[in-house]
């Protein structure tokens, strides 16, 4: 931190790095669950220049986001909950948005960086955990081990810190219990078939991807998310969205 500052500035970049490692806990934790509404609603800046990015692509400002991880993700777990409860009525004292999905969102190797005007700040996580989706027919896949990488922008506005662009990686998603996952890439990759990212049907997005790739046997993980070094201000040189930066673009 340049020495310039002043002691009231110092402590504010302090503060605002824990507060902003406690956004990102909260985020991991209600992503986790399937709580979408309560993210989007409590924890994130909800202009034009809000950003979430995968794989796939990118969701350009706040309503896109919303109607992408709400309206159309809550719809489909309720249907695999009333699925669920016609063969066990016990399903019905269980959470419906939780059944659809669960994914444990460890985050470890956090890199934490606040701009020098404290009007901003960076951060690169890696998430690796466990993860459990529910199929066709209630039916539970089973054990996924997850690997990602996240790269997240925060902003202080109006007093309070808030989440701004989001940068997902996926570097890695196998099954535990269903064949040799490394072994099955590298006879794709004889056959010319290379492993590519994203989901089945991905959300509808303002910049399509792939904006990542994962881990294959001929290739190295990609370094899409550098991890953030001490600057002045959020701009399109250090953000994960660049060309996106205006938290007040309503």
């Amino acid at each position: 931190m340049a020495s310039k500052l002043t002691f009231e500035q110092r402590l504010h970049n302090a503060l605002g790095s824990q507060q902003c490692e406690q956004i990102k806990s909260t985020h991991s934790y209600l992503h986790g669950m399937m709580y979408s509404a309560e993210e989007w609603d409590g924890i994130w800046n909800r202009s034009k220049d809000a950003t979430w990015a995968h794989s796939f692509g990118r969701m350009v400002g706040f309503d896109q986001i919303w109607y992408d991880s709400v309206c159309q993700v809550d719809p489909g777990a309720y249907r695999q909950w009333l699925a669920a409860m016609e063969k066990d009525p016990n399903v019905a004292r269980k959470d419906p948005r939780s059944m659809g999905k669960n994914a444990c969102h460890a985050l470890s190797s956090g890199v934490v960086e606040v701009a020098e005007d404290g009007k901003s700040c960076r951060s690169t996580y890696l998430t690796p955990g466990p993860f459990v989706m529910g199929g066709e027919n209630a039916h539970v896949s089973g054990g996924r081990i997850l690997n990602e990488r996240y790269g997240s922008d925060f902003v202080y506005n109006n007093g309070r810190w808030e989440y701004f662009h989001e940068q997902v990686c996926p570097d890695g998603f196998m099954d535990y219990n269903n064949g040799n996952w490394a072994h099955e890439r590298y006879e794709q990759c004889k056959k010319g078939r290379y492993t590519q990212p994203g989901y089945h049907n991905p959300p509808p997005v303002t910049d399509p991807g792939p904006l990542h790739v994962d881990y294959d046997t001929v290739q190295l993980v990609q370094k899409t998310l550098p991890w953030p070094e001490p600057y002045e201000t959020l701009n399109d040189e250090n953000s994960f969205s660049p060309g996106r930066n205006d938290p007040n673009k309503f």
